[in-house]
């Protein structure tokens, strides 16, 4: 395994960054007839907004971590159905394409229009409607999404209940106490100029064929590479891909989060790795895990694979994925530094 890796860096990185937007481009689909009710049907509108209307806004960012409590703020607009994060984008999604800017141009990151569709979240979570607070200055539909096996909400999305875009998102835990929160602060029509710098014109454009590389998409993966179609509580696996650098990338949905999880041959010296981890024990096995602006990144090691996930799910709901992903216990040798793990870190 190589000790750099800038392809597989830039995807960590924009996965992460992609993790604490993922809720404000919903999924590619509309919920199947059979899944629908009046969440689901918000959650839809709401996607459908994020493609059609033009904005420009700040999104205030908090998480917490073994170091404290942390805030920051991200620009954010769309223009022409094409959403673009940060003052000179590094990251655009274009409907179901997502792409980041990398030091050897545009990165597509996924496609999920090659793969099935995303689950109905109603599959496993209670979707209840009421009245919200304003958000931004304006009025809100909250959307109270609660496990249909515990009974626990878990995420809280404030629609705007004029134009159905979502405005902001809360996670919480176990104890109903909110962990991390993404939401905009301000948000109004488009400033004139607002995107020069990062792509020709004044607004986002999805890169062309031609100046992005793409991924190639798998229908199925090889020995020592492990890839469940079903992993934790209800996640399915809606894309694999391969990368350049001999990285495999999987993409899990439950209908409400992602999981991303990388698997590179080689070995993980953990002296390599960033400050700040939290050492846990997940089905038997050491894992590292930082919080990030984006969610949540684990690194581990099996057999002769490394293992990184990148995930905005809650981490209770990420230890069944991690057991699942792994297969049984063998003997692990730790040597050699994972340098894509920084990604998620970076941004």
């Amino acid at each position: 395994m190589s000790s750099r890796s800038p392809r597989a860096l830039a995807l960590a990185a924009a996965v992460a960054a992609l993790a604490a937007l993922a809720p404000f481009v919903l999924g590619s689909e509309p919920a199947a007839p059979a899944q629908t009710g009046p969440g689901a049907q918000l959650l839809d509108d709401a996607r459908r907004a994020a493609q059609v209307q033009d904005f420009s806004g700040v999104l205030e960012v908090s998480w917490s971590d073994a170091r404290g409590a942390h805030t920051s703020d991200v620009f954010v607009g769309s223009a022409n159905g094409v959403l673009a994060l940060g003052d000179r984008p590094q990251v655009i999604v274009n409907g179901a394409r997502r792409f980041v800017q990398s030091p050897d141009g545009w990165l597509a990151v996924w496609n999920q229009d090659a793969e099935p569709g995303v689950p109905s979240p109603t599959a496993k979570w209670e979707l209840a409607v009421r009245d919200g607070p304003t958000v931004a200055g304006r009025p809100t539909r909250e959307v109270d999404a609660t496990d249909r096996h515990d009974g626990l909400v878990r995420e809280r999305l404030y629609l705007d209940a004029t134009t159905s875009l979502l405005l902001r998102r809360e996670q919480l835990d176990e104890r109903g106490r909110t962990v991390q929160a993404v939401g905009f602060t301000s948000i109004g029509e488009p400033a004139a100029g607002m995107f020069i710098g990062a792509l020709p014109g004044e607004a986002p454009q999805a890169p062309s064929r031609s100046t992005n590389r793409q991924p190639r998409v798998l229908h199925e993966v090889a020995a020592p590479y492990h890839a469940p179609r079903s992993a934790g509580d209800r996640f399915q696996l809606v894309g694999r891909y391969d990368e350049d650098d001999h990285t495999l990338h999987l993409f899990y949905s439950d209908g409400l989060y992602s999981v991303s999880v990388f698997e590179q041959k080689g070995e993980l010296d953990p002296t390599g790795l960033p400050s700040g981890a939290e050492s846990r024990t997940v089905a038997g096995r050491d894992v590292r895990q930082y919080r990030t602006p984006g969610g949540s990144a684990i690194v581990w090691e099996s057999g002769d694979v490394v293992y990184t996930t990148v995930s905005d799910a809650p981490v209770d709901q990420l230890d069944g994925v991690l057991a699942d992903l792994t297969p049984p216990r063998s003997t692990d040798a730790v040597t050699r530094v994972t340098d894509f793990v920084l990604g998620p870190f970076s941004w």
